[in-house]
């Protein structure tokens, strides 16, 4: 746009500059007549003679009076030797050769050159004005050409410097995002699914082999300090990493509660929604594989008899939510994930009930309270498992302390597979 502006400021003041120059600057006009050519010698030959009215000008045989006169010297001083022509007012001989000058301003288009060149401060000096008028128009042209210049030209530098400032930070981002999704792959999370806002669902382990992969401590302590500093990665805050797989993982239940999968589909939840934490175990702490596999004689929770149950896993700010399996008392999970605990860290699995708030066309959901049971990770390995893999069979007890009775009168239990890693 300030290109355009300043080709089309540029042309009208050529055309306004020009025809003015043009008018102050090209001189007198001499023609030929049949005077001038029966002059000793002859001024233009017969077949110059025009057969037509010339409506400014005069006779050939007139300017060397005209030009001995303008000049101050002797009458046959000085002679018109170009013919018909458009000669320099006041008369000038500016070679010294005993012939009047002609003037360099013939035509507008002609003009329009000098313009153009003093506009743009070129100056070849081809052209130059004779009168006190001219040159005064000169002066406001070359003025006039550095405003008309300096303005839009100023307008074109800065907006190219927006762009290429606005290059810069596209660039930059996308760098800074690819390199968030290199190190984010490396300490075992899939770059696809690490955008959670609009983007695709999370996968499994085998429609996507970066999921699972164990993060890489070497690599983490030989990381640029400003990405570990802005990106509080898994070495010093593995929390952050805990509070991604949670908003996740809700947002996966959540939509999954939404699509309504039925019962058809089997008692276990989809494979394909299993997530992993993988976090760097540090000095006195044991990472330990953890799946929630199924629970059994959940109680009856809603007005069809049956139950949509899911588990909260928790350890600290740690939190972990397996799929919702809807409508039948025995739901199997098979939810597995990855963590390190401490001696007397207890991991507390929370079973409940998803249901509508309001009727099936409800759209609000809510979490009914089934019950719960608590696992000390490091005394169920080593006495339960015998320091192996193992399942451990746990109560689910309610708010009042008490076990939890399922819909046939048995003791609700909840069925996890222990792996140690370490």
């Amino acid at each position: 746009r300030a290109l355009g502006m300043l080709c089309y400021f540029m042309l009208i003041a050529v055309i306004i500059y020009s025809s003015i120059m043009y008018l102050l600057e090209r001189g007198r006009y001499f023609y030929c007549t049949v005077a001038a050519a029966h002059e000793t010698p002859a001024l233009c030959g017969m077949r110059e003679v025009g057969n037509f009215t010339h409506t400014e000008g005069e006779g050939l045989e007139n300017c060397a009076q005209w030009a001995a006169e303008s000049m101050g010297v002797d009458l046959g001083a000085v002679r018109c030797c170009s013919g018909e022509a458009w000669y320099i007012s006041p008369a000038a001989d500016d070679n010294g050769d005993g012939c009047a000058d002609t003037s360099a301003f013939t035509s507008i288009l002609i003009t329009a050159w000098w313009a153009m060149v003093t506009m743009t401060t070129v100056g070849y000096g081809d052209m130059t004005p004779r009168t006190g008028v001219g040159k005064l128009l000169g002066s406001v042209v070359m003025l006039s050409g550095l405003v008309i210049l300096a303005l839009p030209i100023t307008v074109i530098g800065s907006s190219f410097q927006d762009q290429e400032k606005e290059y810069r930070d596209e660039r930059a981002e996308h760098e800074k995002k690819m390199r968030k999704k290199e190190l984010l792959r490396r300490s075992g999370f899939c770059p696809v699914c690490e955008e959670v806002d609009g983007g695709p669902w999370p996968h499994s382990e085998a429609q996507c082999p970066q999921l699972g992969v164990a993060a890489s401590a070497e690599y983490w302590r030989s990381a640029p300090e400003e990405e570990i500093h802005k990106r509080e990665d898994f070495l010093t805050n593995p929390a952050w990493a805990a509070k991604r797989i949670k908003k996740r993982t809700r947002m996966l239940s959540h939509q999954r509660s939404q699509d309504g999968f039925p019962a058809s589909r089997g008692n276990s939840a989809d494979s394909s929604f299993r997530l992993t934490l993988v976090v760097p175990s540090a000095a006195g702490r044991r990472r330990t594989r953890v799946e929630v596999v199924r629970a059994e004689h959940l109680p009856r929770m809603d007005a069809k008899a049956s139950c949509d149950g899911f588990v909260r896993a928790r350890l600290g700010k740690h939190v972990w939510t397996t799929g919702v399996v809807h409508n039948t008392f025995d739901p199997v999970w098979h939810f597995p994930f990855e963590l390190e605990s401490g001696p007397g860290d207890a991991l507390t699995f929370e079973v409940l009930d998803k249901d509508l708030n309001g009727g099936a066309s409800a759209e609000r959901l809510t979490d009914e309270y089934v019950g719960a049971a608590t696992v000390e990770l490091w005394a169920a390995v080593e006495k339960q498992c015998g320091g192996g893999p193992g399942t451990v069979r746990v109560e689910v007890l309610g708010k009042d302390g008490q076990g939890v009775k399922g819909h046939d009168g048995q003791a609700c239990v909840l069925e996890l597979a222990l792996t140690p890693l370490d």
